[in-house]
């Protein structure tokens, strides 16, 4: 017996180290299977079973009393009981430990239970940005000691998803100071998510040195991983910071825990083609040709990977670049190479297939069948990339047209010339900008951010060696006095949108100077962009439905200036390139905070129509936007943008959410007092084809669309597609809309103000 006991004591110290060291969810049945045979031992443990022992009970007499059996037989019972204890006292005098350990074992158990579930609500909590609720989970976990490193990690990522970077900056110094569990790489990451989302890459840059250090109280420091890597990347390609991609793609093999692959060679590849270093960009490509373990992903990885050199978004973007420094023939050899990209045996989506073919084959059910159902899940995306596909097809045809175009007139309109006016209609103002920054130095600001994100400082000295160019530092100083004639001081350094459409000053010189290549120092504005109307798309994305309204406007000789205000740098850039290969002289593009962009940089009263396309909706949950997240269409930001508009100025916002439009709808109805009221804009009724009533915009066009079932309210929720009046000048659609409607959401409902 004591042999026994003593080998189910070590079997149950095995079980419970087992268990401690099953953390991760893959691990999930393999805890349960340890959980129950932790039980098991414990019943053994706890409660031993009785020997069996003989009968030594007399054979039963037949005149004898019914009670004096019973007794008789008792007593041998007792006996053997008595017998039966003496010898389970000393088995178990030899495992005390045993039975003190089991109800400990089981308590420990049910307190991981309860942080895993902790775990899960706070995460959900996170996912759909509902920050009050998962503190309060937080603040439960802490008070019964069930917070570990990973609540923590939640908890940072609830503050990250809701834009509270103080609130995660301080409980993750608390981690680092000892005040709870230490952070590990998943905290780390999570804030280094913030701060690239935020635009504040030195933060982020700072966080990346700061936990690779090595610590004195911790020991070894905690190397950034591939994902911690790839979260720093986005970041920089949301905000064009092409120098710390270079810097953290350097020390990825080096320094870190991870060596370079084709994701992170693919962002820094973008990065540097979006900043015109071509060179740059075909000196890596020529140097990864030989590396073919980037060909190779994780097998748990849902899209599997494809080699730089044959990668169709960066050989897009690097025909791009070419096709702005007017090198039309490198530029058409790029598209080609992208074209074979597209077609061959190594795209994404012929990549998917054949993997969802092995996985088929492979059965995909049972234990030996995750792998299979990883590779299935890849199915998921499969659409997607399907669509982005059909997308870059298009951009492809697109550029084909801009190379042949732009080849065919560069002997009469130099690209340079036409490349520096729209440099002048580019305004970038990053997010560590103080809000209340003066206008040289703002302008300052924008003309530096320009040079590294957007091409500008290869563009200039690009644009010195041909004929007649200027050196590129007066280059660049004439830009930056060219956007302070859009600036004012007073009021803290407000844009005048029209300013920056300026063809020539007051002297007549031609964008005061750039293209002519004169001294600046003009001042005033063309009395030709003064009388035109002023269009503003928010959320321009790449830019597709600005410029085609744009080119349509410019084709009519219709005096209307169009202005795309975008916060990605990477969308901005497509937009600005598009523009500017179309070599649109009505539209410029505005990289910035359309939130601060409208409460404290644009002049009151300067702009005609504000349009919004296919907004992101606030998260939902429990039938009420109750997401403690940011949003960019508010009751603040729709005052903003009444003091922009001019009377009778318009706003109208497109969504394919019915529900999201109704909640518009209902927050513009609030404006209805003096001196902040939008009035419902006029579009007209006419009879549709059922009998009811459908709408003509104000011109008395047919327009199709219609009021939404059920909407009567002061502002209505009309479907279909906005009229002239608002702006829609011509049937033009975006990425956006595309993808929705490639998800066979093709209802399109818009609602349309005026400010009275």
């Amino acid at each position: 017996m004591a042999a026994s006991t003593e080998r189910a004591e070590a079997k149950l110290a095995r079980l419970s180290a087992k268990l401690e060291a099953l953390t991760g969810p893959e691990d999930k049945r393999v805890r349960k299977r340890v959980f129950a045979a932790i039980g098991k031992l414990n019943k053994e443990l706890a409660v031993p079973p009785a020997p069996h022992a003989p009968s030594f009970a007399p054979a039963a007499r037949a005149d004898e009393p019914r009670a004096a059996k019973r007794q008789r037989r008792a007593e041998p019972a007792a006996a053997a009981q008595a017998a039966a204890a003496a010898q389970v006292v000393p088995a178990v005098a030899h495992a005390p430990h045993a039975l003190e350990r089991a109800p400990k074992v089981a308590a420990l158990a049910g307190r991981r239970a309860d942080n895993r579930r902790l775990n899960h609500e706070i995460a959900a909590l996170a996912k759909r940005k509902q920050l009050g609720r998962a503190e309060e989970l937080f603040a439960r976990a802490l008070a019964q000691g069930l917070a570990d490193v990973h609540t923590h990690t939640n908890m940072i990522n609830a503050a990250v998803r809701c834009a509270q970077l103080e609130r995660a900056e301080k409980l993750l110094a608390r981690m680092e100071a000892g005040d709870g569990p230490a952070p590990n790489v998943v905290a780390y990451t999570a804030m280094l998510k913030g701060y690239a989302a935020a635009g504040r890459m030195r933060a982020a840059q700072a966080l990346l040195v700061r936990m690779a250090r090595p610590r004195v109280d911790a020991g070894r420091p905690v190397l950034p991983n591939l994902r911690t890597v790839h979260t720093l990347l986005r970041g920089c390609v949301r905000t064009g910071d092409v120098r710390l991609a270079e810097w953290a793609v350097s020390r990825m093999g080096a320094e870190w825990a991870c060596a370079p692959d084709a994701c992170a060679y693919e962002a820094l590849a973008l990065l540097l083609c979006q900043s015109l270093r071509v060179r740059r960009v075909r000196a890596l490509l020529d140097s990864l040709r030989s590396q073919c373990t980037l060909d190779h992903a994780p097998d748990d990885a849902r899209v599997p990977a494809v080699h730089p050199c044959r990668n169709a978004a960066i050989l897009l973007a690097l025909a791009r670049a070419h096709a702005l420094l007017a090198q039309w023939a490198r530029a058409a050899d790029a598209l080609a190479s992208a074209q074979d990209a597209l077609d061959g045996a190594h795209s994404v989506a012929a990549l998917v297939r054949q993997r969802d073919a092995e996985a088929a084959r492979d059965g995909g059910v049972g234990r030996h069948g995750a792998r299979a159902r990883v590779h299935l899940s890849a199915r998921s995306v499969l659409a997607f990339l399907e669509h982005r596909r059909a997308e870059q097809v298009r951009e492809l045809r697109e550029l084909e047209v801009a190379v042949r175009d732009g080849a065919a007139r560069a002997a009469d309109a130099p690209a340079s010339a036409a490349l520096a006016r729209a440099f002048a209609r580019l305004l970038v103002i990053p997010p560590e900008v103080p809000r209340a920054n003066l206008a040289r130095a703002l302008c300052a600001a924008s003309v530096q951010a320009a040079r590294e994100a957007f091409g500008l400082q290869a563009f200039a000295t690009h644009a010195a060696k041909q004929p007649g160019g200027v050196p590129a530092r007066e280059l660049l100083a004439r830009l930056r006095a060219r956007l302070g004639l859009s600036f004012s001081d007073g009021g803290g350094a407000r844009l005048r949108i029209a300013s920056l459409f300026a063809e020539e000053g007051e002297d007549g010189a031609e964008a005061a100077g750039i293209a002519a290549g004169i001294a600046p120092g003009v001042a005033g504005i063309a009395g030709a962009a003064r009388r035109a109307r002023v269009h503003v798309e928010l959320c321009c994305g790449g830019g597709e439905w600005l410029v085609q309204q744009a080119a349509h406007d410019a084709r009519a000789g219709a005096r209307v200036l169009w202005a795309g205000v975008e916060l990605r740098a990477d969308r901005a850039a497509q937009a600005f390139s598009r523009a500017a290969l179309a070599r649109l002289d009505n539209c410029a593009v505005l990289c910035a905070d359309a939130a601060e962009l409208f409460a404290t940089r644009l002049q009151p009263g300067a702009i005609d129509a504000v349009c919004v396309n296919h907004p992101q909706p606030p998260e939902w949950s429990g039938g009420a936007a109750d997401s403690e997240g940011e949003h960019l269409l508010t009751h603040a930001f729709f005052s903003h943008v009444h003091a922009a508009l001019r009377p009778g100025g318009s706003l109208t916002i497109v969504t394919d959410n019915v529900r999201y439009g109704r909640s518009l709808a209902s927050a513009l109805c609030a404006f209805d007092r003096p001196p902040l009221v939008f009035a419902p804009l006029a579009v007209g009724v006419r009879e549709d084809e059922d009998g009811g009533e459908d709408e003509r915009d104000a011109h008395g066009s047919g327009g199709e669309h219609r009021l939404a079932p059920g909407e009567q309210g002061r502002v209505p929720l009309h479907e279909g597609v906005p009229p002239e009046a608002c702006g829609y000048t011509v049937r033009a659609s975006s990425y956006f809309d595309r993808l929705w409607a490639h998800g066979k959401r093709t209802r399109r409902f818009f609602v349309a103000v005026r400010r009275a």
